[in-house]
Order: C-alpha cells, then structure tokens, then sequence
C-alpha cells in the first residue's frame, strides 16, 4: 500500500510495486488492544482510515491524522499460510480490498465485504 509521498490529510491509497525502502509504503502496527491496532505510515505519520468512516463497499482508504477511532482500527486476520492476512476494519467489518481485483500500480484500494479473493490478500515484509 502505498500514499505516494502525501503528508497531508484525506491523501488516497493505491497499490504500487513494492519497494522495501520507501517510506511510503511503510507501515508500523500500534496496537489498541483486543486484536486491533492502527497502520501508521512511515512517510507522513499518518493512520490508515476509512473516508469519513463510512461503512459501504467501495469506500476509499486513505490516510488520516492518528486519532484511535473505530475507522482507523484494523485486525489482521491469517488466511491461506505463507504470511497472507485480511485486514477487517472495526467500524465496517469490511476489508481492505483491491478494485476489482486489479494488479497494476495505481489500483485504488477501498474497502469491501470480506470474501477471502485475492485482492483482499495482503502480507506484511
């Protein structure tokens, strides 16, 4: 996941090809408790987030000022081995997802019903 390199509020999440480097696709696991825990992103300092908290499919990811709200929680939850998770948001209960299954940098990533696809297949490293 990526912010290109945004600092700001409201800036939207895409998948690029991943470069391990960058601290724009770095993201540190803060732990609220219960299993949940905020992204936080290395680049900008800030918390990955549901836009508005809104709770339908499609909605856009973006990333936001840390506040702990129920948008910004996430839990990651094992599927398939190899290291792959979803990732559930706690106001939703939707998962992060990739539009349409789509593989190209510059997909946009929103969050949709959990189904266990491929475009909600997610691996930290």
């Amino acid at each position: 996941m990526d912010v290109g390199w945004a600092e700001h509020d409201f800036a939207k999440v895409y998948q690029y090809g991943c470069n391990a480097n960058a601290p724009n696709q770095q993201w540190r696991k803060v732990e609220k408790g219960g299993g949940w825990m905020l992204l936080q992103n290395k680049n900008s300092g800030k918390c990955l987030d549901v836009l508005a908290g809104a709770l339908n499919d499609g909605a856009q990811i973006i990333q936001y000022n840390c506040h702990g709200g129920a948008s910004e929680q996430w839990r990651m939850l094992p599927r398939g081995g190899g290291g792959w998770y979803i990732l559930q948001n706690k106001r939703s209960s939707k998962c992060l997802d990739v539009e349409v299954g789509r593989t190209s940098s510059g997909a946009r990533v929103h969050q949709w019903g959990c189904h266990n696809g491929t475009n909600q297949l997610f691996r930290l490293q």
